[in-house]
């Protein structure tokens, strides 16, 4: 295995910036402010977001949101762009809905996970029900393979607000591949009830989390303390627990996984015990850092170690 390097990363941007110029570091966390209140015009319904479930040279997940159940979800697609035009895309892909339960309101999350993608290639797309689709075409691009440069955005303890706004239009400015965001994303505190906290935090980033050229970011999560429900039993399943981190984000259905960034960096995302006890990781983990040929390994978690921020005798120190 080639020499690595390995970097903690927990809310605070890089020490070693000089050795590390392929990536962008930059801090969202803290935006948070618990006074805040909803912004007016807040809208995240019929409008996409990304996420990945597979590879990210090769693969990207669509995710939209309808009041209304859809009969069919389906997404048409291409590498030329096809101005909202159904028959002049190259390819078709269909998904899958789902619901959480208790929304005081209908909802439903819609999900189309596009594979055998080229790597660094942008691609266009439509989304709806296969008979109606949205009248905007949308733009992302995947990674690139081997060790193509790129640049990120890490950070995290968001939530909505004025700050947020000008955290992500700060990030988006420098045209990140995509964005992670290291836990405590909405503060709704896995309360179902509480879903238009996540709307306000999700209206803001289909704003703004766009490049300069119109292409949506795929967004990364680790889980926080604030997507958990605490009045929820541990022996309730992980969706019922974390409602809004498993109902709107998909990313393969775990708080703990990897994602190799082409040949350069491999992405590790671990759940800091809010979901997953430490110990069940740790045999996981020793795998995918011995197996990793990757010149970076960058682990991402929510709760970091003693003595950055908490307590030492403290359950999660």
């Amino acid at each position: 295995m080639r020499r690595r390097q390995v970097f903690q990363i927990w809310g605070m941007p890089f020490p070693e910036t000089s050795i590390f110029m392929l990536f962008l570091v930059m801090l969202f966390g803290y935006a948070y402010c618990a006074d805040q209140y909803p912004e007016a015009g807040v809208q995240v319904l019929q409008r996409p977001y990304l996420t990945w479930e597979g590879n990210p040279d090769t693969s990207v997940t669509i995710n939209w949101q309808t009041d209304k159940a859809l009969k069919k979800v389906e997404v048409r697609y291409g590498s030329e762009p096809a101005q909202g035009s159904t028959k002049k895309y190259q390819y078709k892909a269909a998904g899958v809905s789902r619901s959480i339960d208790g929304m005081p309101e209908p909802r439903w999350i819609h999900s189309v996970t596009l594979t055998g993608l080229q790597p660094a290639t942008d691609y266009y797309f439509i989304y709806g029900d296969g008979k109606k689709f949205s009248k905007t075409e949308y733009r992302f691009r995947t990674m690139g393979s081997g060790d193509t440069p790129f640049t990120f955005v890490i950070g995290g303890d968001m939530g909505p607000g004025p700050r947020t706004r000008k955290l992500v239009k700060a990030a988006a400015s420098r045209n990140p591949a995509f964005a992670v965001v290291g836990g405590d994303i909405h503060y709704e505190n896995g309360v179902v009830r509480n879903f238009r906290v996540c709307d306000m935090w999700l209206d803001i980033w289909l704003d703004d989390m766009v490049d300069a050229d119109g292409r949506l970011i795929p967004m990364v999560h680790a889980i926080g303390n604030h997507e958990v429900n605490k009045e929820v039993p541990p022996t309730e399943p992980a969706e019922k627990r974390a409602p809004f981190y498993f109902g709107y984000y998909p990313q393969g259905g775990k708080t703990f996984f990897t994602r190799d960034l082409g040949s350069l960096a491999r992405l590790v995302i671990l759940d800091s015990g809010h979901i997953i006890p430490h110990a069940e990781q740790v045999e996981w983990l020793k795998s995918q850092l011995s197996s990793s040929e990757n010149r970076w390994v960058l682990p991402v978690y929510h709760v970091p170690f003693y003595p950055s921020h908490r307590e030492f005798d403290g359950e999660l120190s």
